[in-house]
C-alpha cells in the first residue's frame, strides 16, 4: 500500500485486523485520549506475524491540532505481559514508527526496519522530506498528557518538524518549558528545531532522522540518560560524533563542564535569546 505520500500504518496491522477497522479505532482512541496502549498481533512483511505491546501517542502543534501519532513497537513472546523496566534498555528494543494524521509513514528508527522487515525506502517517500509546499508546518510536540509517571519516558516521542532548513538543531533538555521556548526561537530564526527530553530519547531520534542537525543543545542533568552519557554514546559512532555540542547549563562550573564533554561552546541559563542564536550560528557555521 504506497503511494506518494509513503506507506500506511495498517501494514503493519494483520488482515483481519485491517478488515475490522482495528487501525482506525486505535488512532480514534489516541486522538481522544492522548494514548493507546495494548498487546495484540503485528505483521512482517514476509506475511509471518509476531505478538507485540503497542503504545501509540497523539502528537500535536503548539496549537493543539492533531498533526500525527508517535508509536512504539515490542516484540514479545505470545501472552507475555509487558512490564516497564530501565528506560534505556527498552528504549533500545523498541521499533518507533511516526505516522502523520492520515495514518502515513513519515519517520522510522532501524528497529523497526529489522522488526517489520521492510527497508527504510518501501515505507518513506521523499514527497515527506523535501514537501513542494513553501509554507513552514507547525513544530509538533507529544501530547503525554494520557500517560502515567512509570510509562512517560519511553512513550515520549520527540517533537517532529517537516522544516527543510539546511540547519538543523536539537534541543535536549528534561525542562518541558526549555525546550518549547528554544525549538519555538530556532524555528523563528529559520532553523529545522527537535526536541527530546533525555539522552536515550535523542538518540533514538537522531537515528530515525533523514538528515541529521548541524548542532545538539544538550543540557547535562537530565533522568534515564544524562548528558555525559548522552555524549560518551554519541561519540563512539562514527556518524553522530561529527554533530557538535553546545552545552546549556545553570551550573557555576558550566565552562569545566563543557571541557569534560568536549563541547563546542557553552551557555548559561538563562541566556537572551541574542546569545542563543549567535552561538548556535557560530558553531553551524564552524562545522560547514
Amino acid at each position: 500500500m504506497i503511494n506518494e505520500f509513503g506507506t500506511h500504518f495498517s501494514c503493519f496491522y494483520i488482515p483481519e485486523d485491517v478488515k475490522a477497522g482495528k487501525p482506525e479505532t486505535e488512532f480514534r482512541v489516541a486522538t481522544s485520549r492522548g494514548h493507546f496502549q495494548g498487546q495484540e498481533w503485528r505483521v512482517r512483511k514476509d506475511g509471518s506475524r509476531f505478538w507485540a505491546n503497542v503504545a501509540m501517542t497523539a502528537i500535536r502543534d503548539g496549537s493543539g491540532a492533531l498533526v500525527g501519532y508517535g508509536v512504539i513497537t515490542r516484540e514479545l513472546t505470545v501472552g507475555e505481559k509487558f512490564h516497564t523496566d530501565s528506560g534505556a534498555a527498552l528504549q533500545a528494543e523498541n521499533a518507533v514508527v511516526v505516522v502523520d494524521q492520515e495514518g502515513r509513514i513519515v519517520l522510522v528508527n532501524s528497529r523497526a526496519e529489522e522488526l517489520f522487515g521492510y527497508a527504510r525506502g518501501d515505507l518513506l517517500s521523499t514527497e515527506l522530506t523535501e514537501p513542494k509546499t513553501e509554507q513552514r508546518p507547525p513544530k509538533a510536540v507529544v501530547d503525554g498528557s494520557a500517560g502515567g509517571a512509570a510509562d512517560s519516558e519511553f512513550l515520549n516521542v520527540a517533537s517532529v518538524t517537516r522544516n527543510t532548513s539546511s540547519r538543523g538543531v536539537l534541543v535536549v533538555d528534561d525542562d518541558v518549558n526549555i525546550r518549547y521556548s528554544l525549538v519555538e526561537a530556532l524555528e523563528d530564526e529559520g532553523y529545522r528545531a527537535l526536541s527530546a527530553s533525555n539522552g536515550v530519547e535523542a538518540l533514538e531520534v537522531l537515528r530515525v532522522l533523514p538528515k541529521p542537525p548541524s548542532v545538539i543543545l544538550l543540557d547535562l542533568m537530565m533522568p534515564v540518560m544524562d548528558g555525559w552519557e548522552f555524549r560518551a554514546q554519541q561519540q563512539r559512532d562514527p556518524v553522530l560524533s561529527k554533530i557538535p555540542v553546545v552545552v546549556i547549563s545553570a551550573h557555576a562550573n558550566v565552562v569545566e563542564e563543557a571541557a569534560q564533554v568536549s563541547a563546542s561552546a557553552y551557555l548559561v541559563k538563562p541566556f537572551q535569546l541574542e546569545d542563543l542564536v549567535a552561538t548556535v550560528g557560530k558553531v553551524c557555521s564552524s562545522g560547514a
